[in-house]
């Protein structure tokens, strides 16, 4: 059993306080119920209401309680593994789309913080992608090509450039988006739901969504009618809609932060804030914080204890990428919880008045800002042809889902020894 660690994040400790909300009358009625107070759910709830349809966002727990406030801030434009061209070989027409609307992810992210004057340490710092091993080198230049076809440039670093940009020669190289950079996520999560409200959309909390038929919402507090409903759960282990959990692949991670940098200190190590992670299996990935902390994440094969493991293994990675930073202490650790899919793409599945969408793989604060944008054009013109998704009616299993569940941590082992393989060539 995984401890509940909300409370215990950086994020939580840091992020002004969620907006008050309104008591919800019962029984209720919207013209769109959103399950999920999350970024995706959020962002749809912002762009429908300003349409003017009466908007409803119905959360279990709290604003940004799961996988948007507990990830590692980092706001990357780009896709996981995977090129531009790769997209739209697996997705034609609408990978697209979805190329366009990620290459244009952090841009929308920032100024969606901009407009509604969002509170949530936001930096446009860039994001970078070293490589851990020299024949990663080759496929940078390749995805560089890639980008640039489809008007988005990626910068391609040599190593001493690399070592420059990061304060370490742990790496043979890099890419460096300048677009990207970093934010707390759950005070990003927490301004788009005051946005939300302000555009004269409702939030719920507290309420648990326990069946759905036809266009009737049952809840722990009530019924609520609905023209349209959205599952925005993303990678709750449980959803309303049968087999829409078991779509997707659970994914464990813990983030984690260390204790306060001198100003000096900071300065020598990722110049600039940037973003970072790295291309391992096993993720390097690492951000400054307002307060001068390093944030990093992780994964482990075992659950039971893995927060305080993975602090002394982050602790000790640290040390090695950035000696001069010195001792390594860990102050604070949370455990969160995302969804993959085989093709490591999004999913999108419409079933009578019900609109599901999940699966970010590690991309979800763009991705999800710019999904929750054009879900909530196709609900206001029922127009598919300009969705950056195909529009599945049928839920896609993985293969053996409770076996798949397992695969990530079991993997994990293999992972990291093919990343101490690759640099040995």
């Amino acid at each position: 059993m995984i401890p509940e660690t909300f409370t215990a994040s950086l994020w939580h400790a840091t992020a002004p306080e969620a907006p008050p909300l309104p008591p919800l009358e019962w029984p209720a009625r919207a013209d769109v119920v959103i399950v999920g107070a999350g970024i995706l759910g959020l962002t749809l709830a912002i762009t429908l209401a300003r349409s003017g349809v009466d908007t409803l966002v119905l959360e279990r727990d709290e604003i940004g309680f799961g996988a948007s406030g507990r990830n590692g801030g980092l706001v990357v434009p780009a896709f996981p593994r995977l090129g531009p061209s790769d997209v739209i070989q697996k997705l034609g027409a609408p990978g697209e789309r979805l190329v366009a609307a990620i290459a244009g992810s952090a841009a929308k992210v920032f100024g969606l913080i901009k407009t509604h004057a969002l509170s949530c340490e936001a930096v446009q710092s860039g994001w970078i992608m070293p490589a851990h091993a020299q024949n990663r080198m080759a496929g940078f230049e390749a995805r560089a090509r890639d980008w640039e076809r489809f008007g988005h440039t990626v910068e391609v670093l040599d190593k001493p450039a690399c070592d420059a940009a990061t304060g370490s020669g742990w790496w043979h190289g890099a890419m460096l988006d300048r677009e990207g950079g970093h934010l707390n996520p759950l005070a990003y999560a927490r301004g788009l739901a005051r946005a939300a409200l302000e555009a004269g959309a409702r939030i719920a909390t507290g309420i648990d969504v326990t069946a759905i038929n036809g266009t009737s919402v049952e809840t722990s507090q009530g019924l609520v009618h609905a023209g349209r409903i959205v599952l925005a759960t993303n990678a709750l282990p449980t959803t309303p809609l049968p087999g829409f959990s078991a779509s997707v692949v659970p994914l464990h991670i813990w983030q984690m932060a260390t204790k306060p940098y001198s100003p000096e200190l900071v300065r020598t190590v990722v110049q600039g804030s940037l973003s970072l992670s790295d291309t391992r299996n096993d993720l390097f990935a690492v951000r400054w914080t307002r307060d001068n902390r390093l944030v990093i994440g992780g994964m482990a094969v075992l659950l039971q204890g893995a927060g305080a493991r993975l602090a002394k293994r982050n602790a000790k990675r640290i040390a090695e990428a950035f000696p001069q930073l010195g001792p390594v202490e860990i102050d604070q650790v949370w455990h969160g919880r995302a969804s993959l899919t085989p093709d490591l793409l999004p999913r999108l599945y419409e079933t009578g008045p019900v609109i599901a969408l999940t699966a970010c793989n590690g991309r979800g604060i763009g991705m999800n800002t710019v999904l929750g944008e054009a879900l909530a054009g196709y609900i206001l013109s029922g127009d598919a042809s300009q969705m950056p998704l195909p529009v599945d009616r049928d839920m896609r299993s993985v293969p053996k889902p409770a076996l798949a569940a397992f695969a990530p941590r079991a993997l994990l082992p293999l992972g990291r020894l093919k990343d101490a393989m690759d640099r040995r060539t």
